[in-house]
C-alpha cells in the first residue's frame, strides 16, 4: 500500500520508488507494476531489478499506483528480500500543483576524482554538494541524476537526502562492493541548490554527479474564467467569473484580488462586481453584467500579494 497509507495521496498516479534485492537465493529479476483492482495480478514482461545470488542491488522506478492506492512487486523465481523506499509522486489530475521538470544536456557536476565540486567522501561520513552554481532554477526541488560510487577498498551504500536534515534516513540509494563501480538514478532533494550525501563504508569513496534535469515549481499565475463567453449586450445578461491564484506552492489563500476592465470600443463593457479574497482553493468569484454596446470587453484580475495578472474576454453581441 503506497497511496493513503503514506504521506502519498489516494489519488497519486504513480510513485517514484528505490526498490532494493538482497539476500536472494539465486538469479531473478524484479518487476514493479500497479496492483489491479481485482483479481490476480499479471505481471508484465519487464524487469526492474536483475541479480544474481546473494546480490545487494536496487534501481529506481516511477511505477503507477494500481488499485486501492497499491503497486506490486513480482520476483520471477527462488526466493529474496525486498526493500521499497518511496521518494516521492506524481499527482494526479490537473488540478493538483506539483513540480514541473526541466531538462538538460546531460552535464557532469560532480567528479571528486578530479575535483570537480567536492572531495572524496570519508569513511562513515556525509558531505554536502552544491550546485546553486550550475544553470539549474534557485527553487529548484529536486535534481534528475546518475549518482556513481566509485569504491575503494569496503563495501557500503550512498543515501542521498535533503542538506537540511541532521542526519541521514534509514535508507540506500546506491550499494555497491569493495573496489567496484555502482551506480543508480536518483531524484536528489534539493535545498537552496545543495543536497546532502553519505556513505555508509569504512573506506573513502569518490562520487560522481551527472544531471539531466531539475523540478521547480511553476511561476505564480492568475487564471480567469468567464462562464458564458459571450453574452447579449441588452445591459442586464451576466456571465459568472471565477478567479484561480496559485503560487510556486500551491494555491493562494486570503489574496485579494481585484478586477479591471477593458473594451473594445467605446462601451463594449459592461460592470464587473468587486471581488473579495480567495478562499482555500485559491479561487474568488465575481459576476459581470452586461452594457448595451456590442463588441469584447477584457477582464483582467489582479492578485494583491504579488500583482500576478491574469485576464478572459467577454463578447457582447448585439441583441435581436
Amino acid at each position: 500500500m503506497v497511496g493513503g497509507d503514506t504521506a502519498v495521496p489516494l489519488d497519486a498516479s504513480a510513485v517514484v520508488a528505490n526498490v532494493t534485492a538482497s539476500g536472494s537465493s539465486g538469479a531473478s529479476y524484479l518487476t514493479v507494476y500497479p496492483a489491479p483492482g481485482n483479481g490476480i495480478p499479471t505481471p508484465p514482461t519487464a524487469a526492474n531489478v536483475n541479480f544474481v545470488g546473494g546480490q545487494i542491488v536496487g534501481n529506481r522506478v516511477v511505477v503507477p499506483v494500481g488499485g486501492n492506492g497499491q503497486i506490486e512487486v513480482y520476483n520471477h523465481v527462488g526466493s529474496v528480500k525486498v526493500d521499497v523506499d518511496l521518494y516521492g509522486y506524481y499527482t494526479g489530475n490537473a488540478s493538483e500543483l506539483g513540480s514541473a521538470f526541466t531538462p538538460l544536456t546531460p552535464t557532469r557536476f560532480t567528479d571528486t576524482r578530479v575535483g570537480i565540486n567536492g572531495s572524496i567522501l570519508g569513511a562513515n561520513a556525509d558531505e554536502t554538494f552544491d550546485f546553486s552554481g550550475e544553470g539549474i532554477a534557485a527553487n529548484a526541488t529536486a535534481l534528475a541524476s546518475n549518482i556513481t560510487a566509485v569504491a575503494g577498498g569496503a563495501p557500503g551504500y550512498l543515501t542521498v537526502y535533503p542538506a537540511i536534515d541532521a542526519s541521514p534516513p534509514t535508507v540506500g540509494d546506491v550499494n555497491f562492493l569493495a573496489d567496484t563501480v555502482a551506480q543508480d538514478f536518483a531524484f536528489a532533494p534539493l535545498n537552496g541548490g545543495n543536497v546532502k550525501i553519505f556513505s555508509s563504508s569504512p573506506d573513502p569513496v569518490n562520487i560522481v554527479i551527472d544531471a539531466f534535469g531539475y523540478f521547480s515549481p511553476p511561476p505564480p499565475a492568475v487564471h480567469v474564467v468567464a462562464n458564458p463567453a459571450s453574452v447579449p449586450a441588452d445591459g442586464m445578461s451576466t456571465s459568472f467569473l471565477t478567479v484561480t491564484v496559485t503560487t510556486g506552492s500551491g494555491v493562494a489563500f486570503d489574496d485579494p484580488a481585484s478586477l479591471t476592465t477593458t473594451p473594445s470600443v467605446a462601451g463594449s463593457c459592461g460592470i464587473a462586481a468587486a471581488t473579495g479574497s480567495t478562499n482555500a482553493f485559491g479561487q474568488v468569484t465575481s459576476t459581470y453584467t452586461a452594457s448595451t454596446t456590442p463588441g469584447t470587453c477584457t477582464i483582467t484580475a489582479t492578485e494583491a500579494n504579488g500583482g500576478t495578472t491574469g485576464s478572459a474576454t467577454i463578447t457582447q453581441t448585439a441583441s435581436s
